[in-house]
């Protein structure tokens, strides 16, 4: 799952700087929202991901090129200030419940159908 979105992140970006390129405009995350609908229709590999992991990818995508032309606005003097902790947190946005680890999701919580009592009782 992790490679897709590194896929999609990297299409996702080199769309956008050509787009640049040919128009002098930027594509906003609506835009490449709309595509990607079109793509996961076309393309059942696609389609085979949650489309809540995809949107964040492209949202990532979207706030780290308003990020960066914002520094560029404010001058040479701005760094960046967001810190690696946030940059993953549309995923638990997105996915309430659930955390990535080791390229694996998990559950945080107990299952829905989790009895903390014995199914025999021995009284």
């Amino acid at each position: 799952m992790l490679e897709g979105q590194r896929q999609l992140y990297n299409a996702a970006l080199e769309e956008r700087i050509g787009c640049h390129r040919r128009t002098g405009k930027s594509l906003s995350y609506f835009e490449q929202g709309r595509a990607l609908t079109e793509c996961r229709r076309d393309n059942p590999g696609m389609a085979a991901c949650p489309v809540a992991v995809q949107r964040g990818t492209l949202k990532r995508l979207d706030k780290a090129f308003r990020a960066f032309f914002g520094r560029v606005r404010a001058g040479p003097a701005s760094p960046p200030q967001e810190s690696e902790a946030l940059r993953w947190g549309s995923a638990e946005r997105e996915w309430p419940g659930r955390r990535l680890r080791a390229s694996r999701w998990f559950s945080t919580g107990r299952p829905a159908n989790f009895s903390a009592t014995s199914s025999t009782d021995h009284s």
